[in-house]
């Protein structure tokens, strides 16, 4: 499947083109924050830190995240040029080609505080999200044993919710389903598939999972087809240069990744025999 650019995740969002740079931010795949032709967005080019790959993943995860029906951030993929002039923090210029922005919204991350989890107006979220970075062997929002805590990459947006209340954003993949910078066909190894750790899943989320909400997250997981994860994959512009080999490993991977993760996650969540997690609330106040 070809994509044509730009391409957009929703018909309410349909940015073209960057028309001003704002900022950037220190981060591995080179986040800038830019304003397009439809507002305000965050921007991950060609040319970042961490490589081609980092927007394969993220556009990946934001869109297979929608596809389960979590809360994600409007997304799109737009052309970059050369006069867009877009400064990555560290050094270097954002190349031309496809790139993945993601729409802009009020609100700020987590400060890893349980007052913000009170607040939030879309709680069976949280269950999704780890659903969703399990499935997705996410690394860099929480993970055991590596002791890898990452607040930032959680989001309350205060769009669309009632005064005082936030909602839950599901977003950043970059450094999701196969460690390091670059997809290989090593990917789909039965290692990868059928790993059991738990990713997502913060102290501080332990009190608020619902087992009905796993459950009915998991129930779409299992429900997903090979020729949906074919579609997903597709998307994928040429230039971000998933050849053909890693292209079908990675598309496998994630169909037999998403049987098993369905077909376990609850128990692995709440049936104590069975957990090798710390499920202990070590979380602010």
């Amino acid at each position: 499947m070809t994509v044509s650019i730009p391409w957009h995740s929703s018909t309410n969002w349909q940015p073209t083109e960057v028309t001003q740079f704002i900022n950037h931010v220190n981060s591995g795949a080179g986040t800038l924050i830019v304003r397009t032709d439809a507002g305000l967005a965050y921007l991950k080019a060609l040319g970042n830190p961490d490589g081609p790959h980092a927007l394969v993943k993220d556009l990946l995860g934001t869109h297979l995240s929608a596809m389960l029906g979590l809360p994600t951030f409007d997304y799109a993929v737009i052309e970059v040029t050369d006069l867009d002039e877009l400064p990555f923090f560290k050094a270097g210029k954002a190349e031309p080609g496809p790139a993945f922005v993601t729409r802009g919204e009020d609100g700020s991350v987590w400060d890893g505080s349980k007052r913000l989890l009170a607040k939030i107006d879309n709680p069976d979220a949280i269950s999704g999200l780890v659903v969703v970075d399990t499935w997705l062997r996410n690394t860099d929002r929480y993970q055991l044993p590596k002791n890898r805590v990452n607040w930032d990459n959680v989001f309350f947006s205060k769009e669309s919710t009632e005064d005082g209340k936030l909602s839950l954003r599901v977003m950043d993949f970059s450094h999701a389903i196969q460690f390091g910078g670059e997809l290989t066909t090593s990917v789909g190894s039965i290692a990868n598939i059928k790993d059991e750790d738990v990713y997502g899943l913060f102290p501080e989320f332990r009190k608020r999972l619902s087992r009905d909400a796993v459950r009915h997250y998991a129930r779409i997981l299992g429900g997903v087809s090979r020729s949906q994860i074919e579609d997903a994959v597709g998307l994928v512009p040429l230039q971000w240069h998933l050849d053909s080999p890693v292209w079908s490993a990675l598309a496998s991977y994630l169909f037999q990744r998403a049987t098993f993760v369905a077909e376990t996650i609850e128990s692995r969540l709440f049936d104590p025999p069975q957990l090798t997690i710390d499920l202990s609330d070590g979380g602010k106040s």
